[in-house]
């Protein structure tokens, strides 16, 4: 719950200014008053969980048994919005056989009550599966003293999730403007779609997919771990990308999306212990990529606008050509629709030659490499005491500046910062900014065509 508490209080303030004669006087504005307290609940939210399990474990001879049972319901209430309830069953098996081949099996059986369903529930099966090999306790592996363990491991399954559909199902309607009729102006009080329901939509969806290996050498002091993902996301809850706006209200979210991510990701550490005394080192080293594979997207004129087919997130934009430096320039250029460049401006490619800078002329800004992501962790105990450090660092990231925090006078009022010193004049034709402005939509058109700055 969130309660506010408004404290009120006015106070006369005072100016000193000369009467006819010369002698200061005090106007009073405003009077002073009694405090005025009041408070109000703004927001309040009620949940409640229930859960219950059934377990059974079992050692016998070269076998192990594990079996999990368990049931569960999440209801929560928050603010206005009618409750979200989301509850099922999932079920838990594993086996071992001479501690050296592991098979394990789960499956979710979950529904949630705001997406179209006769009993109120809309259910979905999610089952995974995953095997084991503990190599190092093969009998040509088990005698050998330098090894401590090594374990292929791979796995596979089906994860949903419940990305917010709200009772998007059921079509709603909200009083709409009044309408006139005939020349006598008649008027009748209307209704109207609040938005486009879609009686179609269901939870996202994901295979994953993943296999490594883990390895121990040394009493364990050394280790090397290796894992590969591969995740294929469909029935991702996005709007149309074809759609017209003559239907006159919003597109509804449409489980139409997917997409696939990957990656390899390697950690090599050391770690040992003398006495009181202990440390330990890793490294690790990641790479992760992504592929757009559908998102809805219209057929568009040129292939270099297109986006199904590159990473997701990618930023689109026109590429910059250096700032316009003279008059010739200006006149040889492509015509910008919505606005006349001046010196200083920043040239932007024209891709199809046709003579004007538009949305034909969008494309990827930036590099579509993956993205490389390195850490280390670093550390050391003795007796009581101890220290660590983790460092972070990523490669081939992008970052795209905007707003206040990159824009000279954003829509006018925004600040400026040291850099933009170095902006375009005709006397610093080399500057590494463009010209300083003011106007609103020239900041505008430069935001969403500068290039992005990557770090890495």
């Amino acid at each position: 719950m969130r309660e506010n508490y408004t404290r009120t209080k006015s106070f006369a303030v005072f100016q000193i200014m000369n009467n006819d004669a010369n002698a200061p006087v005090y106007g009073q504005y405003g009077t002073n008053s009694e405090q005025g307290n009041s408070n109000a609940v703004s927001f309040q939210n009620r949940s409640n969980f229930q859960e219950f399990s059934l377990g059974y474990s079992r050692n016998k001879g070269l076998h192990d048994w594990d079996l999990l049972l368990l049931a569960n319901r999440d209801n929560l209430i928050a603010g206005s919005n009618l409750n979200l309830t989301v509850q099922g069953i999932s079920a838990h098996a594993s086996y071992v056989y001479d501690k050296r081949f592991i098979a394990e099996f789960a499956a979710a059986y979950n529904g949630a009550n705001r997406y179209p369903s006769d009993g109120g529930f809309k259910y979905g099966m999610f089952p995974s599966v995953g095997l084991g090999w503990n190599l190092h306790n093969e009998a040509f592996l088990k005698d050998k003293s330098w090894l401590s363990e090594l374990k292929l491991h791979g796995s596979y399954g089906i994860t949903g999730l419940d990305n917010g559909s709200y009772f998007t199902y059921i079509q709603s309607y909200n009083n709409a403007p009044t309408t006139y009729f005939g020349t006598s102006a008649t008027s009748t009080t209307t209704i109207a779609e609040s938005f486009l329901a879609n009686p179609n939509i269901t939870y996202e969806k994901a295979n994953m997919l993943n296999i490594g290996f883990d390895s121990r050498f040394l009493d364990n002091r050394l280790s090397f771990d290796l894992d590969y993902y591969f995740n294929k996301y469909s029935d991702l809850s996005i709007v149309r990308g074809t759609n017209s706006g003559t239907l006159g209200i919003a597109y509804p979210n449409e489980n139409i999306g997917k997409q696939n991510n990957s990656g390899i990701e390697a950690v090599l550490g050391w770690q040992e212990t003398r006495g009181k005394f202990s440390y330990w080192a890793s490294v690790n080293a990641a790479i992760q990529q992504s592929k757009l594979i559908d998102n809805g997207e219209p057929a568009q004129m040129y292939e270099w606008m297109q986006r199904t087919g590159h990473p997701v997130g990618l930023t689109y934009g026109y590429i910059a050509e250096g700032l316009f430096q003279t008059q010739a320039e200006l006149d040889n250029r492509a015509t910008t629709e919505g606005y006349i460049p001046q010196l200083g401006d920043i040239k932007f490619k024209d891709l199809n030659n046709d003579g004007v800078i538009n949305q034909y002329d969008m494309t990827i800004i930036g590099s579509e490499k993956p993205l490389i992501l390195l850490g280390s962790n670093l550390g050391f105990r003795w007796s009581q005491f101890d220290f660590s450090t983790l460092l972070v660092a990523e490669l081939n990231r992008q970052v795209y500046p905007s707003g206040n925090s990159y824009r000279e006078f954003l829509e006018g009022v925004g600040q400026a910062f040291d850099m933009h010193l170095d902006r375009w004049t005709p006397s610093n034709p080399n500057a590494s900014y463009p010209r300083l402005t003011t106007n609103g939509d020239l900041t505008m058109v430069n935001l969403i065509m500068q290039p992005p700055i990557a770090s890495g």
